[in-house]
């Protein structure tokens, strides 16, 4: 579908950037990224995106564009202009001096020339229309905010402030970048004269808000690269390669890790919470973490409560710059979130000082769902392939109520209050483990699946077992492969033995065996594989008693993947179609113990006293499973 509006290219510039690319006899626009001119690529995707006329204002060497566009690039019913400036006149002066060649059109597409990019440009276009501003401009986090341009937004996206790299003051600002990619109504230019040199950026928009003119920033997270630099056509050539500018279409819904802010991403304080931006301290690892997700082009979300703007601890400016203070510490690691979402309200009058608008029972406030919900329709997420990460139960809670894989971490509140009805897929000691997790687990489940004919579930359900010593992995590979089935399309049931292990106060100095209650398993398996229901009540692994009942029934033709210390001991072995023992260096698992127990407030002493007797008669009775096991897995080779 053709667009009523034009698609203005501006490759004017000196390219003085890309020089050592492109060296004096090349102009930008034809530096050839993985060996197609990115001016090529650009047209090509603004005519695939619906523009029937596109503009090219060219400068420095604009005859070289002029005889290569007119060589290369004659497409069936769309126009295609080449004018050369005769002067330097700034990214907004060079449109406004070209302004006749597109008379017929209200809506402007301005696309700055050294950028790769792959979006939705309907999204920009009904966005600026929608909301009736003058421009729409595409903006998104960066890896480097410090060293950019960035503007300021309300909670409507519509811009209050622009802060020019070279001349704002020193401080720190929200990670939110223009990217040269804008949409602009005609009519604000008309106004300007031709051969007046101006910017966009520095010029045209800070006069249209002093105008009291609207500016919309669009928010989507599409992919766009500026190449003008080595490092940037490095990156974008490896996109290309890699299927990323695809997958980071904006009309390609994407896998998104949804986050807790406080106690995740960076340091819980007890009682009030955050209320001002030098109580920001980061987690370890953090802005890695999201590096990481960043670089392969999952979606990183954050997702909070902010009952201290309600409670009138914190003003909207104090938040603000809370949360400026958190996106630039994790740059500092090259990492950032694509978007924060948070609700304001709290339910509970009574707070001096409180903002009455804001006691509200809302349905934004997690554990409901409504900022997920709001989340995933502004943004391309694919709620199939998407995690929360979470230290309390309001986390993990509302990832279960929308569908999602809910992951609990130790740090924050640790997940430590959870009502025993709400169960995280699986816990890990910090965020950088989660996220691993999230981008390794396809790798851990197929480490074990090789090892199985999944066309045998056609004739029935099949069982996989995997022990180990505590802590060594085991709920972490049993998840895996539940969630990667899940991808295929295939029936799963994860059932993990720790939810038969006695509670505390019924052990009385019982052995590994008898604590698991493994004589039990054999039993347990064959009903499982005959398509019965198995319960018992599940032991809380926090006050290390009993809950309430829970009951395991797998589907008809379901893979059954079974977890636990002595999953794979001889009362239920023959019944296990795989049986797999994961490695793991006694030290290693020692350690991991050691940080569960006193995840789990254990004083120094109770630690010891447990850990000489886990060593004593656990450990041995644990590896005589090894020398059994179809499948030997090293800790090592899934680094969780």
């Amino acid at each position: 579908m053709a667009f009523e509006a034009v698609a203005i290219i501006v490759a004017g510039g000196l390219g003085t950037r890309a020089r050592e690319m492109t060296g004096d006899d090349l102009p930008k626009a034809l530096m050839p990224v993985a060996g197609v001119p990115i001016i090529e690529r650009q047209i090509l995707a603004l005519v695939e995106q619906g523009f029937s006329k596109i503009v090219i204002l060219a400068g420095h060497l604009g005859h070289l564009i002029q005889a290569f566009v007119s060589a290369k690039l004659i497409l069936e019913n769309v126009e295609i202009i080449v004018h050369i400036e005769s002067s330097a006149l700034g990214t907004a002066g060079a449109v406004i001096s070209a302004k006749h060649l597109y008379d017929a059109y209200e809506q402007l597409v301005i696309v700055f020339g050294d950028l790769l990019f792959d979006l939705d440009f309907s999204n920009l276009l009904s966005k600026q229309k929608e909301s009736k501003a003058a421009a729409a401009i595409v903006c998104r986090p960066n890896d480097h905010p410090k060293e950019s341009d960035v503007v300021q937004i309300d909670d409507d996206s519509f811009i209050t402030n622009l802060l020019s790299k070279k001349n704002r003051t020193a401080g720190e600002y929200r990670n939110l970048v223009p990217t040269g990619i804008y949409s602009v109504s005609r009519s604000e230019i008309d106004a300007y004269q031709t051969n007046e040199k101006l910017d966009f950026f520095q010029d045209l928009f800070p006069a249209l808000l002093k105008q009291g003119k609207r500016l919309v920033a669009v928010t989507t997270a599409p992919y766009i690269c500026d190449v003008g630099t080595v490092s940037g056509r490095n990156a974008a050539e490896q996109d290309l390669a890699s299927g990323r500018v695809q997958r980071m279409h904006t009309g390609i819904l994407r896998p998104t890790v949804f986050f807790d802010v406080d106690g995740v991403l960076n340091e819980e304080i007890p009682g009030v919470g955050i209320t001002s931006a030098s109580e920001v301290r980061m987690i370890p690892g953090a802005g890695a973490a999201l590096r990481r997700l960043n670089e392969i082009g999952v979606l990183a979300v954050g997702i909070t409560n902010r009952p201290q703007l309600a409670k009138g601890q914190v003003t909207r400016e104090g938040l603000e710059q809370i949360f400026s203070r958190l996106e630039m510490r994790l740059a500092e690691e090259k990492g950032y979130l694509d978007k924060i979402y948070f609700c304001p309200h709290h339910p509970e009058a009574g707070h001096e000082g409180e903002i009455t608008a804001l006691k509200v029972r809302c349905n934004c406030r997690k554990p409901d769902i409504g900022l997920l919900t709001r989340a995933m329709q502004e943004l391309p997420v694919d709620p199939k392939h998407s995690s929360m990460i979470g230290d309390s139960w309001r986390d993990i809670s509302v990832a279960k109520k929308k569908g999602i894989y809910a992951y609990g971490v130790r740090t924050g509140f640790g997940c430590r209050e959870l009502p025993i009805d709400v169960r995280p897929d699986l816990m890990f000691d910090s965020v950088s483990d989660s996220v691993i997790f999230c981008l390794n687990y396809k790798n851990i489940a197929e480490s074990v699946l090789k090892h199985v004919d999944l066309n045998r579930l056609n004739k029935g359900r099949l069982l996989i077992g995997i022990a180990g010593a505590s802590q060594s992995g085991k709920s972490c590979v049993a998840h895996a492969i539940e969630r990667y089935c899940k991808d295929q399309g295939l029936p799963a049931l994860r059932v993990t033995l720790d939810d038969w292990i006695l509670p505390i106060n019924k052990r009385f100095g019982a052995k590994v065996y008898e604590r698991t209650q493994a004589a039990s398993f054999g039993s347990i398996y064959k009903a499982l594989k005959n398509g019965q229901t198995v319960s018992t009540e599940r032991y809380d692994p926090f006050t290390r008693g009993s809950g309430p009942v829970i009951s395991y029934t797998a589907p008809e033709n379901a893979l059954i993947i079974i977890d636990g210390v002595l999953a794979c001991s001889v009362p239920g072995l023959d019944e296990l179609d795989l049986s797999v023992f994961i490695d793991i260096p006694e030290e290693i698992a020692s350690h991991r113990q050691r940080c569960l127990l006193k995840w789990k407030n254990l004083s120094d002493g109770q630690i010891e006293m447990l850990m000489k007797e886990r060593q004593g008669d656990e450990l041995s009775t644990v590896l005589l499973q090894k020398s059994n096991a179809d499948v030997i897995l090293n800790y090592e080779s899934f680094k969780i």
